[in-house]
């Protein structure tokens, strides 16, 4: 999505950006993905945001 040649996959010499959702957004109707959380955030393999509930 941001077009970097370091991003798009996780493995070793790659920016280690990654977003862990609550759910799988796709599991149920469509008009639910709004619904969605954001669990855990990695910015270049740290750790930069965690919900109060995850």
């Amino acid at each position: 999505m941001n077009h970097l040649d370091d991003a798009g996959s996780l493995r070793p010499g790659n920016r280690g950006d990654l977003v862990v959702l609550d759910r799988n957004p796709f599991d149920g109707p469509a008009a639910a993905i709004a619904d969605t959380r954001v669990a855990l955030t990695y910015v270049s393999g740290e750790r930069v945001h965690t919900a109060p509930d995850a």
